[in-house]
C-alpha cells in the first residue's frame, strides 16, 4: 500500500509541475525532444529516490534545481548553439510558436554574458522569483539582482543604440 501512496503522490508531482519545467527545460535547451528527455529525465531521478518533501514549493524549488543541473550538464556535454529555425522540422503550429519564441529571446539575450541572461530567462519567462532562483542556482540573492539589473541595463542601451542608426 505505501509503495501505491508513494506512485500516486509522484504522479500528482509530475502533473503539477510538468508544464512549467518542461518550458523551463526547453528556454534552455531550444530543442523539444532533449527538453522532454532531461524532464524524464529529472522525474525518473526523483522516482528512484524516496523524497520527503512535505510542501508544494518545497518540492517547486527541488525540481527547478534538478532541471536547472541538468540542462547545465546537457550544454557541458553537448557544447551546441540552439538550431537556427530554418533547419528545424515543425510537427505543428504550436511547435512552430514555440521555436520562433525561443529564437527571437535567444537572439535577445545572447549579447549578454551567459549568468546575465540566465536570470533574465529565469525571473521574465520562467516567473521565479529573485529569492527563488537563488536557491535553484545556488547563488547569494544579491548577486542575482545585479545580474538582472546589469543585464536588463545592457539590453536597454543596446536597443537605445539600435534605435539611433
Amino acid at each position: 500500500m505505501r509503495s501505491n501512496k508513494r506512485y500516486k503522490r509522484l504522479e500528482a508531482v509530475i502533473e503539477q509541475n510538468q508544464d512549467y519545467l518542461f518550458r523551463f527545460a526547453y528556454f534552455r535547451i531550444g530543442n523539444r525532444e532533449d527538453a522532454e528527455d532531461i524532464l524524464q529525465d529529472v522525474f525518473l531521478k526523483l522516482f528512484e529516490k524516496e523524497f520527503i518533501i512535505e510542501n508544494d514549493e518545497s518540492m517547486r524549488m527541488y525540481l527547478y534545481r534538478m532541471v536547472y543541473n541538468a540542462c547545465n550538464d546537457w550544454h557541458r556535454h553537448k557544447q551546441q548553439e540552439p538550431i537556427p529555425l530554418e533547419q528545424v522540422q515543425m510537427a505543428d503550429d504550436e511547435e512552430l510558436a514555440l521555436q520562433e519564441e525561443y529564437n527571437r529571446i535567444w537572439k535577445m539575450l545572447s549579447v549578454l554574458p551567459a549568468d546575465q541572461a540566465d536570470v533574465i530567462t529565469m525571473h521574465l519567462i520562467d516567473g521565479l522569483t529573485f529569492v527563488e532562483i537563488a536557491k535553484v542556482t545556488g547563488t547569494p540573492e544579491t548577486t542575482i539582482k545585479s545580474r538582472f539589473k546589469s543585464g536588463i541595463d545592457k539590453l536597454r542601451k543596446r536597443w537605445e543604440q539600435e534605435d539611433k542608426l
